[in-house]
């Protein structure tokens, strides 16, 4: 019973580390996510726990597949299973978690000043030994999740995009909404894909209330 007991602790105390690192991980790189995607996946914390340990089994088992492809080629098959079974797994846990309603969140790319705000508080609570530093560090996260995830509206604003011989423009209503006219192009194949799709998911819109078409030509 007290063994019992006692791998139980160490497997808590681990999974305890594991998540600390794990959301300390999401949090110092949010910035980059969303300034490079626009859009984050909350579950990720979760998703870590479960995978990182895994991390040092799919290295060790990929350097064996290659030496022994390289030197006894048919038991290369005996570690290439592992790293065929990790990846499985990940792509399950993945496909899982997605359809828990907690998956990614366009929330749109940060301002230049919130991500220096965030970075400069993050920082602070990483160095800060004073009193009541619990306290401190749970602030400072808190105050980082709302740079990052709270978007302020203040009024609508047109925007014209770049799309070559044509038009498109949006006029954002809300903090997660938009109007759309046209959005065509005679010299520039995809253009609601590759301009329109990466700029609405920069602004935080998730929603487009009105579409107009001036006209039916290409552009």
């Amino acid at each position: 019973s007290g063994t019992l007991k006692g791998i139980i602790h160490n497997i808590m105390v681990k999974a305890a580390g594991g998540g600390m690192v794990s959301f300390f991980v999401t949090m110092s790189t949010m910035p980059i996510i969303l300034g490079s995607y626009y859009e984050i996946a909350f579950y990720s914390v979760l998703l870590n726990i479960l995978i990182v340990p895994l991390m040092s089994v799919l290295l060790v088992a990929a350097i064996a597949y290659i030496l022994m492809t390289v030197t006894v080629n048919p038991l290369g098959a005996i570690p290439a299973l592992a790293v065929k079974a990790i990846l499985a797994f990940y792509k399950l846990v993945c496909a899982a978690l997605e359809g828990t309603g907690l998956g990614r969140r366009n929330l749109g790319a940060p301002s230049a000043s919130a991500v220096i705000a965030f970075y400069a508080i993050l920082i602070f609570i990483c160095l800060y030994r004073g009193r009541c530093r619990s306290a401190v560090i749970a602030g400072g996260v808190v105050i980082c999740m709302a740079l990052m995830c709270i978007r302020v509206y203040s009024t609508p604003r047109l925007h014209m995009l770049d799309v070559g011989q044509g038009d498109c423009i949006i006029i954002k209503t809300s903090i997660d909404s938009a109007i759309i006219c046209d959005c065509g192009s005679s010299d520039e194949n995809d253009v609601g894909k590759y301009t329109l799709v990466p700029t609405l998911m920069s602004m935080g819109i998730r929603r487009i209330t009105d579409l107009y078409v001036s006209h039916y030509d290409s552009d």
